[in-house]
């Protein structure tokens, strides 16, 4: 299919540059085919990373769902649990009457990727007519001679297809020589994931080659429209190639990563940590508070840079003491949780003289029941946006020191937005691997130790708890801000 396109492209915009050359000139063209087929590669590349995270994530295998089925021709629908055959690693296949199948997305469960998802990537391949053949083809033209150039394109285009066809073949073999020693393991699940975010990235590289083709510099325009609204003039800014530069984008990659083993953030991060009991779902959870905590950054400090102004310090302190709330909610959210999952402890209904009641009720786990006792559920809950919603209210709270801060150091707008990209950037991998470290407790109590790991839960919760009440009150009472008006 790249091939193919590639040839029926050129032979288009050859007799399109022949017929109308007085209203259409291919350098104009080159740089619409580039951002179309960069478009579409960001588009496939984007959709095939999202499914398989989504798959490496385990989302696709979470225990508790319904299943629709046949056994013998009789279809009916049942719920998985958590120990199920749906549940963990051996989610990527299984059986029912004799027929495999599998719940992960093509391509991620080992299938192939469909046909239409081939010829969507290939036709984006060979959108964009390689320069090397058009001007063959149109020197071809020019020389009267188009029988002949199309021979030449149609053979270069052989070469084309020749090369590909090699080189996939190689990728493919090379995928089954790395299977043997690889096995089955997580590295081989998370190879496809890498794979999709250069495929993505590729295509978005694709298309701002296009727009600077195309005379339009997507960075060159944000710096020329910040420094605008700024009033800064040009002699003032400091070179983003300098030594000054690059050393406080430096501090700022240092200073992002310090920043999130703070401790609010660890507290809060924790909470939701003890949901999971994988380490990569863990992990994940201090990455998407990394990208909240950077979204609300970014966007609360282009607006500080861009207007020059600083926020007020009354609604700095009202959003601190929104953190403790949300913090001392995040601990109470994980002890009820913490006490409704475990197995020794659920609503007991029965009957005395006629009266039906419920109460809690503890026992030991061999423990039998004649009274029905309320279904429970202890699916792991998905990563969600809880971390993302959290990290977007941490980083709506700090923005006040920070913008302020980087408002009388820096003065270039556009090296103070790169100067919180990079902070922000360094607080996701700081919280990566913190949220990682966190986890570790929780991973393996879930695993050895199942009947302190609910304990653990809950201590978390308490802990919480506690330190949410401290922060409001330092930020609430000590600080005087109740008696503060705007």
């Amino acid at each position: 299919t790249v091939t193919i396109t590639h040839t029926i492209g050129v032979f288009a915009l050859g007799l399109v540059t022949l017929f109308a050359s007085q209203y259409i000139v291919p350098e104009r063209l080159f740089p619409i085919l580039s951002l179309v087929s960069g478009g579409i590669v960001a588009a496939i590349g984007l959709s095939l990373f999202v499914r398989r995270l989504r798959a490496v994530a385990g989302f696709s295998n979470d225990a508790h769902h319904d299943h629709d089925h046949s056994h013998d021709d009789d279809t009916h629908d049942h719920v998985h649990g958590d120990n199920s055959h749906h549940a963990g690693e051996n989610a990527l296949t299984h059986s029912h009457g004799g027929k495999e199948h599998s719940h992960l997305p093509p391509g991620a469960d080992g299938s192939a990727v469909t046909w239409r998802n081939l010829l969507a990537l290939g036709v984006s391949g060979g959108l964009l007519p390689c320069p090397s053949a058009l001007v063959v083809l149109l020197s071809a033209i020019s020389l009267h001679r188009v029988g002949y150039g199309m021979f030449l394109v149609v053979a270069f285009s052989a070469g084309l297809a020749c090369t590909l066809t090699a080189i996939g073949l190689a990728f493919v073999y090379a995928g089954r020589w790395m299977k043997r020693p690889l096995g089955t393991g997580r590295l081989v699940r998370i190879l496809p994931t890498a794979s999709a975010l250069v495929v993505m990235c590729v295509g978005l590289a694709i298309c701002y080659e296009a727009l600077v083709q195309g005379g339009f510099d997507p960075a060159a325009f944000i710096s020329h429209l910040v420094s605008r609204s700024g009033g800064i003039e040009t002699s003032a800014k400091q070179p983003l190639a300098s030594i000054g530069a690059l050393a406080i984008l430096g501090l700022g990659l240092v200073f992002g990563l310090k920043h999130a083993t703070e401790v609010d953030h660890v507290v809060a991060v924790s909470t939701i940590v003890s949901e999971h009991r994988n380490l990569l779902r863990a992990a994940l959870v201090g990455g998407l508070w990394g990208v909240g905590h950077t979204a609300s950054l970014i966007v609360v400090g282009m607006v500080v840079l861009v207007l020059r102004v600083a926020i007020p310090e009354l609604v700095a302190g009202w959003l601190e003491f929104g953190v403790a709330l949300m913090i001392i909610g995040l601990g109470a959210n994980a002890i009820m949780r913490a006490i409704r999952r475990r197995s020794d402890i659920h609503v007991h209904k029965h009957r005395h003289d006629g009266t039906a009641h419920a109460h809690i009720h503890f026992h030991d786990q061999d423990t039998e029941h004649t009274e029905p006792v309320a279904a429970h559920s202890h699916a792991v809950t998905r990563i969600g946006i809880k971390p993302l919603l959290v990290g977007a209210m941490h980083g709506l709270a700090g923005s006040a020191a920070l913008t302020l801060l980087v408002l009388a150091q820096i003065g270039s707008p556009m090296l103070g937005v790169l100067y919180l990209a990079v902070f922000g950037f360094g607080s996701i991998i700081g919280m990566l691997l913190m949220s990682g470290l966190v986890a570790l407790p929780f991973i393996f109590s879930a695993r050895k130790l199942t009947g302190i790991h609910y304990g653990l839960q809950a201590v978390a919760g308490v802990l919480s708890i506690c330190f949410g009440v401290w922060y409001a009150y330092e930020t609430g009472i000590a600080n005087g801000l109740f008696g503060k008006t705007f």
